[in-house]
């Protein structure tokens, strides 16, 4: 190795070694704080407060704040929005009002400083929610690949709850819905307690949905490879429940015969018959490899099912399709 050559590497040992210990002494100085070495990033407590004249609809789409975690929908105590988060000073709140929607989203300025540091965030214990306070004027909100954790609580909605998103859960519980309430999810768990709808609709992946003591008048549940569980299922007209690989589980208000009883299952255990009754009321269960146990609450042993395994009924009676 040439001589300039060493004395090059040397060099940069040596500036390597001492940048180490500015560093390190750097990092001490601050009491070991990361966020000191985060420019422009000292999470900030935001309350911002938005005009509920003529709003009708809440669209939240992307409200990820970095010094916050998981998003809670309540009702407001008047007339007007009220959002609090906690975010850097880089982040801010976007509010934009048309035709009636008031559609919320989190931008991120252009400070290229804030890619430098150690990276760290805040941790998940030490995050409060994004809480958005809701008037009761608004008769939709629409939820949209926006937080880790979704929590709506309280709502008396005369239109629809609509939730897409991917890996994030959901949890309603004590809510009103006059329309739709309408679940589409990948990876994220969808729990309901409390809460009565027209439509409940759910098209979920591989994760779990579990519905306790919900009530409406349609439900269309379906999921590739979670499992569906209910408890005190109260039907009005129909109940609609498709799992390919999960199994189903629960039990329904009423009685067995207030049903007609369309059920098939390919490879697992069914306690349900496969056609039976003439009820008023629809009940379908359709399953590839998961077992399905299905009881009703105003029977006396608590179930009036009779049961069979497998796909051992007669085929001309359980071949119905399901879209």
């Amino acid at each position: 190795m040439k001589k300039s050559r060493k004395i090059g590497l040397i060099a940069a040992i040596v500036l390597m070694v001492v940048g180490a210990g500015i560093s390190v002494i750097t990092f001490a100085a601050s009491g070991f704080d990361p966020e000191k070495f985060q420019p422009g990033h000292a999470p900030e407590e935001q309350s911002v407060d938005i005009s509920g004249e003529a709003i009708d609809t809440l669209v939240v789409s992307y409200l990820d704040f970095d010094a916050s975690y998981g998003l809670e929908i309540i009702p407001s105590e008047d007339g007007d929005f009220h959002v609090t988060y906690a975010s850097r000073t880089d982040e801010t709140l976007v509010t934009d009002v048309k035709d009636g929607a008031l559609r919320l989203s989190c931008a991120e300025t252009s400070d290229w400083r804030r890619h430098i540091g150690f990276g760290w965030r805040v941790n998940v214990s030490e995050r409060s929610p994004v809480q958005i306070a809701v008037p009761a004027s608004v008769a939709t909100v629409d939820l949209r690949e926006t937080a880790d954790i979704i929590t709506c609580e309280k709502l008396n909605l005369s239109g629809d709850l609509l939730f897409y998103c991917s890996a994030v859960d959901l949890r309603v519980r004590d809510c009103s819905v006059a329309g739709e309430l309408r679940v589409e999810g990948d990876a994220g768990d969808v729990t309901a307690e409390g809460v009565s709808a027209g439509t409940f609709t759910a098209k979920i992946d591989a994760s779990l949905l579990s519905l306790d003591n919900v009530s409406g008048d349609v439900f269309e549940l379906r999921a590739d490879y979670g499992d569906i569980r209910f408890s005190e299922l109260s039907v009005g007209k129909s109940l609609a429940v498709i799992a390919d690989w999960g199994d189903v589980k629960g039990t329904v208000v009423g009685k067995s015969s207030d049903f007609t009883i369309h059920s098939k299952t390919d490879f697992g255990d069914n306690n349900l018959s496969p056609l039976r009754g003439d009820g008023a009321k629809t009940l379908i269960i359709r399953t590839d490899g998961g077992d399905v146990d299905i009881s009703f609450l105003g029977d006396e042993d608590g179930s009036g099912a009779i049961v069979f395994n497998g796909d051992d009924g007669d085929e001309d009676e359980d071949d119905f399709d399901i879209e």
